[in-house]
């Protein structure tokens, strides 16, 4: 069997070609659209992308375009740059030089000052600490407005040139203007206005600048027209070339993923990437497969999404944090990167390393060629030399530095040539195989070593260890070991302690181990999912909690602390403090992923590689936080088909009630995952489920009303932001108090007319209703005696099928019922009888229903009052209506509870827990007990229900009454 398990471990990859970036997908924009050129593009502060074209504003919410009107309908603006302000009005400015802007609400206003608009180009739109808006343009320099007034920068003031292609704010509250001579730097504080230079005295290596770009830091990333990428460090006042080559042209945009990479857009040469940690830039290679152009924008989004606009009407995007390795390697059983963050691959056939190049395609390079490894698991010392697990030859030693290899082969007396995993602690290095575990001092240079000694792990623990499938240190220097079928061991120093689960689950048979920033641990198991560990209790965490697969190949902790799932459809990340799961597959690249087990890796700085079917995928985990939750938001309020201003908008008259909500929840890594849950409080009793992004309500009556809506990207609606709208709808005229006050004082009047006409026949009509009301009661009590008749033998039936082996059991039922229905005979010819007799009758009919649905019904009854009566089978009526409408089970059983109330009521409840298939209902029995009550008694019947229960109040008939 741990043969068979074994084969089961090993992968075969099938590959070619070599790639390592985001996978890219090009967005459909519309046919409408084809071509259309796209200057630039943002995200505001609500998530919703804008992108400004050559036919004016548009906005993307990853399903749909939106075309945005400015100004007049017959009027055509080409958007030239985009900008949010801090109060999150979006700046738009255009080639004529006229802006407009949008409220926080998204409403369009033209931009109008007494100084009047520029009359070139609007090339950037800023704003600085001090809260005014900077506007550069194509050959009237810059503008800043105040939010009163309009100033102007031009060649007057001091600026180098006035034609400006780019503009950015950096942190310390300095404006940057690139310009064909150089850079020049502004700043305006109480309508004073400052200039200073930065050329190439200064160290640039071109005079036109084409893009500017800041981090948080205040380092200024410069894009030139011919001299590629400059960089200004903030700290020493000094500009360098963070890497050289030859091969950009004019740079015209950058992005910053995570503070960590520049993403750098081209005229001709596509989109680069720089990460800070490297001296050379890559380009794109993966972008060739769209339709080339000029890179007009580059944007970085809060999930980890890059895009890409360009000028040919072009919209691509990847989600960043992901990338994949194609490798031309055959049959990946592990993977491994050691302490310099080399990616080692092993294979059935061999030994990889995977090489990056400064300008080329990463690819795997054969090492010890000349020996034949089946290879399973690799671990490095600390000398820096690589251990190799052989499936079938035992241990091998390599030094890369020096080529030189050991093979040790068997490392226990008895064989030891299978090698499982391996794990370093402080100590020790462990090292399971298929006839046990050893160890070997961590302190101790193998090859320094003629006769190297592996210690044995003494029983009692080491016949439970034959079968590891992973040892894992954690972060207290304790090693974990994953068993087939003995659950988990830990070794802590001298100490050894078994995990198999508490009393409510077994662990048995576990693949892997990790753990996250808490310090509790996870197991990954056959059966049980995902396990919790946190040091006392365990808990389990499978499908129902939003794992996506429970056949898990590996489990790995990033730098973030959340933990990355790989499974055979896909790779899941879980944030474990809110176990809030995202899944990911063919938005990064997976199609048909066959993972191996433990086929994975972390490297120093916390990111994740896993390999996949054709792939090894690598998880980048961000520093800064990325957002976890589509970005809910109402985009439009109809009444009639007719749109409203939201905003201001929120009363509306009884005619205006048929009432539509456009929504839509922004998850642009995948839009088609997203799902809904609305909910129009003072209608709907529960939130709908819906993949649509409209909701309409028809025929609202007059009242408060507040539609709630979030988003989902992975079916579980835990904690999702809810967006919400509330709004009334008025009463009509005649259901206004001064309208009934009128009709009242009439009725009054007509009212008294009536009754004195009345009273000269009222004697006659007394005498008549009498004898209409004995006829109807008499009629009421005929239906009686079918309806209890039916219901007793469908429960005898019941009965007898459930217990073919025991007729005591019918026999006893069938006495029982015997004397209940013998009490129907007596009571049903009387009108009334007292409580204490209803009493009974109720608590022999639950007897009977006891024995069908034992204690999953449970009756709770108060003393009846002694003095009180109450028609005949009341009270038995409800509680039969109640077993018939509702699920009765182990897990839901039914509670009914009957009370006197002090108001002179018998109050029956019940808990409210319908049927999925609701029986067939005749109504008889609650209308029955209704019409009976309306025609003897004052006091009429009330009804109540709400969401847990179901209830029934019935007068008591005081003895005067009888």
């Amino acid at each position: 069997m741990n043969r068979i398990r074994l084969s089961m471990w090993l992968v075969f990859f099938a590959c070619s070609g070599i790639a390592q970036e985001p996978r890219f997908i090009q967005h459909d924009i519309g046919d409408e659209n084809a071509g259309l050129a796209i200057h630039t593009i943002i995200q505001d502060n609500q998530c919703m992308i804008w992108l400004g074209t050559a036919r004016g504003l548009a906005r993307y919410d990853g399903n749909a375009w939106h075309p945005v009107q400015l100004g007049h309908p017959d009027s055509a603006y080409q958007v030239s740059a985009l900008f949010e302000d801090a109060s999150q009005r979006i700046w738009i400015g255009t080639s004529s030089g006229k802006i407009f802007y949008l409220d926080r609400f998204r409403k369009m206003h033209p931009f109008d000052v007494d100084e009047g608009c520029p009359q070139k180009s609007i090339s950037a739109i800023v704003q600085d600490p001090q809260g005014n808006i900077w506007f550069s343009t194509y050959g009237e320099g810059a503008y800043v407005y105040t939010g009163s007034r309009l100033f102007n920068f031009d060649s007057e003031d001091g600026l180098s040139g006035e034609d400006i292609y780019t503009m950015i704010c950096t942190p310390d509250g300095e404006v940057w203007l690139g310009t064909d001579d150089g850079i020049t730097i502004c700043t305006f504080e109480k309508e004073t206005k400052r200039i200073r230079q930065l050329g190439l005295k200064d160290g640039l290596p071109d005079q036109i600048i084409t893009a500017l770009k800041a981090d948080q830091k205040g380092n200024v990333w410069i894009g030139t027209f011919e001299f590629g990428v400059v960089f200004f460090d903030a700290s020493t006042r000094r500009i360098s070339r963070p890497f050289e080559t030859n091969q950009m042209d004019k740079i015209t945009s950058f992005a910053i993923f995570d503070e960590h990479e520049i993403w750098i857009g081209t005229n001709a040469q596509g989109v680069w990437r720089h990460s800070i940690e490297d001296a050379f830039a890559k380009q794109l290679v993966g972008l060739q497969n769209f339709k080339q152009g000029q890179v007009s924008g580059l944007l970085s989004d809060v999930e980890g999404n890059i895009w890409i606009v360009m000028l040919e009407g072009v919209l691509i995007s990847g989600f960043r944090p992901f990338e994949s390795l194609t490798v031309d390697v055959p049959e990946i059983q592990t993977i491994y990167t050691d302490q310099k963050d080399q990616l080692w691959i092993g294979t059935k056939s061999g030994l990889f390393r995977v090489q990056e190049n400064p300008t080329e395609q990463s690819k795997p390079i054969r090492v010890l060629s000349h020996i034949p490894l089946n290879i399973t698991d690799m671990l490095e010392d600390r000398f820096h030399h690589l251990w190799i697990g052989t499936i079938d030859k035992g241990l091998y030693v390599f030094d890369p530095v020096t080529s030189n290899v050991k093979h040790l082969g068997s490392i226990i007396e008895k064989g030891g040539f299978t090698i499982m995993s391996m794990a370093a602690t402080s100590r020790e290095i462990w090292v399971t195989t298929l006839e046990g575990v050893v160890s070997y001092p961590a302190d101790q240079d193998i090859f320094k070593e003629s006769s190297p000694e592996f210690q044995l792990l003494s029983d009692p623990w080491q016949s439970n260890l034959h079968f590891v499938f992973q040892v894992y240190v954690d972060s207290r220097d304790r090693a974990w070991f994953a068993t087939d079928g003995k659950g988990v061991f830990c070794i802590d120093g001298d100490q050894v302690t078994q995990h198999v689960g508490n009393d409510s689950f077994e662990i048995k048979t576990v693949y892997s181990v990790c753990e996250d920033h808490k310090g509790h641990l996870w197991f990954n198991t056959a059966d049980q999912g995902l396990v919790e560990f946190d040091g006392m209790t365990y808990k389990p965490l499978g499908v129902k909690e939003g794992l996506g697969n429970l056949n898990m190949a590996s489990i790995n902790t990033c730098s973030t602390g959340d933990i990355l799932i790989t499974h055979g459809k896909g790779i899941d990340i879980m944030e474990p403090a809110r176990r809030h799961f995202m899944y990911y597959n063919e938005e990064i690249g997976i199609e048909d992923l066959a993972p191996g087990l433990n086929a994975s890796a972390v490297n120093s700085k916390g990111h994740v590689y896993t390999s996949g079917q054709n792939k090894i995928f690598k998880y980048y985990s961000p520093k800064n936080k990325l957002s976890i939750h589509p970005r809910t938001q109402l985009t439009a309020v109809s009444v009639f088909d007719k749109e409203v201003d939201f905003s201001t908008e929120n009363h509306f008259s009884h005619g205006q009630n048929y009432i539509s909500f456009s929504y839509v929840g922004l998850w642009y890594t995948s839009p088609s995952s997203v799902k809904y849950l609305y909910k129009l409080d003072g209608y709907d009793l529960q939130w709908k489920e819906s993949k649509d992004n409209t909701a309409s309500y028809s025929n609202l009556a007059p009242g408060d009303y507040t539609f709630s809506v979030k988003a989902s990207e992975n079916n579980f609606f835990l904690d999702e932001p809810i967006a919400s709208y509330s709004f009334s709808i008025a009463k009509p005229f005649w259901r206004k108090f001064w309208f009934i006050g009128l009709m009242t004082f009439f009725s009054i009047a007509a009212l008294y007319w009536l009754i004195k006409s009345r009273e000269r026949r009222s004697g006659r009509q007394a005498l008549l209703k009498k004898d209409m009301i004995e006829s109807q009661l008499s009629a009421l009590k005929a239906q009686i005696n079918p309806h209890f008749l039916f219901n007793s033998f469908n429960t005898l039936i019941t009965i007898i099928d459930e217990n073919p082996m025991k007729p005591e059991v019918g026999v006893e039922y069938v006495e029982k019922l015997s004397d209940f229905y013998r009490s129907i005979l007596q009571y049903r010819e009387q009108e009334y009888i007292s409580l204490e007799e209803e009493w009974e009758l109720v608590q022999n009919f639950t007897y009977l229903l006891e024995k069908r649905y034992g204690n999953n019904l449970r009756l709770h009854m108060d003393p009846p009052q002694k003095e009180g009566f109450i028609l005949p089978m009341t009270l038995q009526m409800l509680v039969e209506n109640a077993v018939k409408h509702n699920i009765i089970s182990e897990k839901y059983p039914l509670d009914l509870f009957i009370t006197c109330d002090e108001d002179g009521y018998v109050t029956v409840k019940n808990s409210l827990q319908p049927k999925s298939k609701p029986e067939p209902s005749t109504q008889f029995g609650l209308q029955s007990i209704i019409r009976r009550y309306q025609l003897l008694s004052d006091r009429k019947v009330i009804i109540e229900k709400n969401d847990s229960s179901f209830i029934v109040r019935i007068p008591i008939i005081k003895k005067s009454n009888t």
